[in-house]
């Protein structure tokens, strides 16, 4: 029996095939979104044709295109406007039921798919289907069963999956849509949810680890200086090294306004950082040879509360002039949460114990970029939400051809 029978939706080029018919009737949703009222106010305020570039498509044709006319829509340097206008509108959207969030981040996020043609598009996703197939798929229950493993402040992952991330990174996978300056391939954003609903549906677990690696990314894209982009963003793009957002502490939970950790400036404009972080997604693990930390701290004198906080970036280890690894920065995993679920997913505990870190924008506008980390990891519940049933569902409809049956 091959895999695509059992665990995942059939990924052929069928269209609409089970797992593209929910972005039929997502583009389908848009293009009423785009002609309604409140689409109307949207697009009045940033100057944008109506619906963002979707003329072309309508219900029916063939979804990859749709969803790359809905990932060309916009342009990164409208991605700020956008984002603020959503923002402004989310109550009154979301309670008429006229775009989801991903919709949203999918469609101003893009990047301009200029060379994205159909045939390009159906070898990508045919790749993905691959991967997720024969690769992932196969390792979502062991790793679940094995789980990660703690000793000694180092995390290990379950077995297969260190080999399973350096296919994914020789693929190319990470930087499918990000730029081709950092060593991208500059593709629409569309494409790349499309792989990420694959690697969600086949193994959520190690989806997660290139997936922290997203916001991060997108972090240094919009807040970093130059030097930070040439230094981290090639080896993050190209997944080599991953990226963890760092912001809850044991303390205070969620509620930022009372982060303790603390961020001494140096002489030599670095920043030493000590504190610790709880339930950090992949906050430490094997698969990569570093991982880059996006860390909320707090500066000498700080206001009080969320005004007060800036943000910096800690690197596991440290790079040497030349950009290879150097020392091991004093970052620590203390532990790792024993989970009901995504056991092969490492959720850790990280103690910065003057951890040399870099400032990410202003002093004390922390928060606002973190925002870009954030909002990019909430385009992954809805996410996980669609893809946790299908394997059961795919498995459901195939019982009746294989001649079993359910109840008496």
């Amino acid at each position: 029996m091959r895999v695509r029978d059992s665990h995942i939706p059939d990924c052929s080029r069928t269209h609409p095939s089970p797992l593209l018919r929910p972005w039929v009737a997502m583009t389908d949703h848009y293009l009423k979104f785009a002609n309604s009222a409140v689409g109307a106010r949207l697009t009045a305020l940033l100057g944008l044709p109506r619906p963002l570039r979707l003329e072309r498509f309508r219900p029916g044709e063939a979804p990859i295109t749709g969803a790359v006319l809905m990932g060309s829509g916009g342009s990164p340097e409208l991605l700020p406007a956008i984002a603020t206008a959503f923002k402004a509108m989310q109550v009154s959207t979301l309670a008429h039921g006229e775009c989801s969030p991903w919709l949203a981040v999918a469609a101003a996020e893009a990047l301009t798919g200029a060379d994205a043609s159909t045939d390009l598009i159906d070898a990508i996703l045919d790749g993905a289907a691959e991967l997720c197939e024969q690769v992932l798929a196969p390792l979502n229950l062991s790793g679940d069963a094995e789980g990660c493993h703690f000793a000694n402040g180092e995390v290990s992952t379950p077995t297969g999956f260190k080999q399973a991330y350096r296919q994914f990174v020789d693929g190319g996978w990470q930087g499918l849509s990000f730029p081709v300056a950092y060593g991208g391939q500059g593709l629409p954003t569309s494409i790349s949810v499309f792989k990420t609903e694959m690697m969600g549906t086949a193994n959520w677990s190690f989806a997660m680890y290139p997936g922290l690696s997203v916001g991060c990314i997108n972090t240094l894209l919009r807040y970093g200086t130059d030097a930070q982009k040439q230094q981290y963003l090639p080896s993050l793009v190209a997944g080599e090294w991953a990226g963890t957002m760092c912001l809850t502490e044991p303390h205070c939970g969620t509620d930022l306004a009372q982060i303790k950790t603390r961020a001494q400036a140096q002489p030599d404009g670095s920043y030493r950082l000590t504190g610790s972080k709880i339930f950090i997604s992949s906050g430490e693990h094997d698969l990569t040879a570093n991982i880059i930390h996006i860390v909320l701290a707090r500066l000498p004198g700080a206001p009080s509360g969320t005004r007060g906080i800036s943000l910096f970036l800690v690197p596991k280890f440290l790079l040497a002039a030349d950009g290879t690894l150097a020392a091991r920065n004093p970052v620590h995993c203390g532990a790792i949460e024993h989970k009901m679920g995504i056991r092969a997913s490492a959720t850790a505990t990280l103690n910065f114990d003057a951890a040399i870190g870099c400032l990410i924008g202003e002093p004390n506008k922390g928060l606002e970029a973190m925002f870009t980390f954030m909002n990019t990891a909430r385009t992954a519940p809805p996410c996980r939400a669609s893809v946790t049933p299908r394997p059961r569902f795919k498995a459901r409809c195939a019982m009746p051809k294989s001649g079993a049956r359910c109840g008496h």
